[in-house]
């Protein structure tokens, strides 16, 4: 049997396209040339995996919808 890692971290960014898709299926008041990124966060460490969200956007905004979004997409799709 192969040995796991002692430690590994990916980082994954969701596509363009699917940015533009996601923002006009669920009606986010946020144009998506304004969306830089879409990332999940993947770390292997001590035994433990832990995945996390992050958003980067091009403008500031007090809007959460779009990371409320993602954070339930990568839970629904990925988790």
């Amino acid at each position: 049997m192969g040995k796991l890692p002692v430690k590994m971290k990916l980082i994954l960014m969701f596509n363009k396209d699917n940015i533009n898709r996601l923002i006009e299926m669920n009606n986010i008041p946020i144009h998506p040339d304004n969306v830089r990124a879409l990332f999940m966060n993947i770390l292997y460490s001590d035994n433990r995996l832990s995945i996390t969200t992050g958003t980067s956007l091009n403008v500031f905004t007090m809007d959460k919808t779009l990371e409320d979004l993602w954070d339930k997409t990568v839970e629904k799709y990925y988790i």
